[in-house]
């Protein structure tokens, strides 16, 4: 069985609209707003007509890759796969050939959300070949998908918090992430008055995007401390993570993970100190499955969490990366609820996505199958 067509698509930067009411604030972190987004559609067609989706959606002044170079590297990828067997691509009947699947992509490793798209893409036209769901490709032997539940996002001002965080676990939220980093004393106070408002059982994170003083850093985990905080994601620049003291919270590598290479033993021992306790997996921005798989089985004997979340991505990255969550064995829950700039995409179903939880889906591949939108 061979691959017959491979198409990429431009879908032009559309308008990030209002949030509606299963979302709230802009797609924004500590340092920036976007007010649009973009991306690349990918489709590989196969002999009897199945197709696989894919995307890659950089995120500007985020993403260490842009959309022009997922655009050049994907079609010289895409050319190089032409009338190539997709069923090398089968693992032996049971999932898909994780070691295979990374060759083919590995072209692309520059390029981290191309290499994603095009994993999604093929990951998606395996499962549609073999009538199975993509995460239960991706999935361990004697896997049990049990259903995987997300944190909110909360933006905005601190003002708004609590109102914010009060409406998401009305709705079933267990934990909400609050972006910090603009006005730092505000915000501490924030954290506290949204910890005496919902209480001990909701767990609450923050995340610094990198933005936080060092100076200013052992007064901020302190009232972190004080809040009960259960993570603080990306404090200090990665390059002064190694000078940061004992923090009393736990920290989450996410960007930094982008440059830094915890598996590599000389970039890993002057971290040791620090109290990491979580690697946040954004596969769009690290190169797809088989890196964020790498790094998730470099955490696990380490007693190191990971959860998975998106760069604002679109609908088909967004189900890519559920599916990822599903297979990992994390207890935490993943930075992957619907968010407010999926309005600039073509529309898609997302059933798989319930009120803060992720629930395996049966449907083949993504479960995209027959969506005009896309094509």
């Amino acid at each position: 069985m061979k691959l017959v067509d491979a198409r990429v698509r431009e879908l032009p930067p559309r308008p990030v609209v209002e949030p509606g009411p299963s979302t709230h604030g802009p797609a924004s972190n500590s340092r920036r707003t976007w007010t649009e987004r973009g991306g690349l559609l990918i489709q590989l067609f196969d002999e009897l007509g199945n197709v696989g989706y894919g995307e890659a959606s950089p995120l500007p002044g985020y993403s260490p890759d842009s959309l022009p170079d997922c655009r050049e590297a994907l079609e010289s990828a895409l050319s190089s796969l032409a009338s190539r067997p997709i069923d090398e691509l089968d693992g032996d009947g049971d999932g898909i050939n994780l070691d295979r699947l990374a060759h083919a992509s590995a072209s692309l490793r520059a390029v981290p959300a191309a290499r994603f798209g095009l994993e999604t893409a093929l990951l998606d036209l395996c499962g549609a070949r073999q009538g199975r769901p993509a995460w239960e490709l991706l999935a361990p032997p004697n896997h049990d998908p049990t259903l995987r539940r997300t944190a909110a996002l909360v933006t905005g001002e601190p003002s708004t918090w609590i109102d914010a965080c009060s409406s998401h676990v009305a709705r079933g939220a267990t934990t909400l992430k609050l972006k910090l980093g603009r006005e730092l004393d505000r915000e501490l106070d924030g954290v506290a008055r949204v910890r005496d408002s919902v209480g001990p059982a909701v767990a609450i994170r923050v995340d610094f995007n990198r933005s936080l003083p060092l100076e200013r850093a052992p007064g901020a985990f302190r009232r972190l401390s004080d809040s009960a905080v259960e993570l603080c994601e990306e404090p200090v620049a990665t390059v002064a993570l190694s000078r940061l003291q004992e923090s009393g919270v736990p920290i989450g590598l996410d960007e930094s993970l982008q440059t830094l290479d915890p598996t590599d033993p000389h970039a890993w021992e002057p971290l040791e100190k620090i109290n990491i306790r979580v690697l946040v997996l954004k596969p769009a921005a690290l190169g797809g499955f088989t890196r964020c798989l790498e790094l998730a089985r470099w955490a696990e004997p380490r007693g190191i969490g990971v959860v998975v979340s998106h760069i604002f991505d679109g609908p088909i990255a967004l189900i890519g990366a559920a599916a990822l969550a599903l297979v990992l064995p994390s207890g935490l829950d993943h930075g992957l609820a619907p968010h407010t700039a999926l309005d600039a995409w073509p529309r898609a179903p997302l059933p798989m996505f319930r009120q803060h939880r992720i629930d395996p889906w049966r449907s083949p591949g993504l479960g995209l199958e027959h969506q005009r939108g896309l094509a």
